[in-house]
């Protein structure tokens, strides 16, 4: 009996300690898929006209992101990247506004290429690797966000 007991605390706490998915399937995107072409981005801030080549290069490039979203990102300086979405549907921009952190550790994909911001049409959920992690500066890591409300929420922090 006691060990039925045991077995069952142990099970338990296994559901307990589970960590929130972070596939992009299991957060699908709630926006509609862009119909037609994308429209141009609205460069009605001074952040936004200052990056108006990069965000309007960017949105010609369709959707990345929750539908009909585009993530652009650029590099700020050394082991700098700044980024911002762009609703293609109607030139919205949104910068994000995340301190642009130094030393982006980049995913790097089978043909080589790096990969800061990681993202899908098909989900709200994206992905951006750094070279700190949790206040650790020898440790890489990710952190992973999901789009609600028009805003992004951060899930989680995971260290490599």
């Amino acid at each position: 009996m006691k060990g039925g007991v045991v077995l069952l605390i142990w099970v338990v706490s296994l559901f307990a300690v589970q960590e929130p998915p972070t596939e992009f399937p299991d957060f699908p995107a709630n926006a509609p898929p862009l119909v037609g072409e994308p429209a141009a981005p609205i460069l009605d801030t001074p952040q936004a006209r200052r990056y108006r080549t990069r965000l309007r290069e960017g949105a010609a490039e369709g959707p990345n992101f929750n539908g009909h979203f585009r993530i652009v990102w650029w590099g700020c300086g050394t082991n700098c990247l700044e980024w911002a979405f762009v609703d293609l549907t109607t030139g919205e921009v949104t910068m994000v506004p995340l301190d642009p952190v130094p030393c982006f550790h980049p995913r790097i994909d089978d043909a080589g290429r790096p990969h800061w911001v990681e993202s899908s049409a098909d989900s709200r959920l994206f992905i951006v690797y750094r070279c700190t992690c949790k206040g650790n500066q020898e440790a890489g890591g990710k952190r992973l966000y999901v789009w609600e409300d028009g805003e992004a929420k951060l899930l989680r922090e995971e260290c490599e």
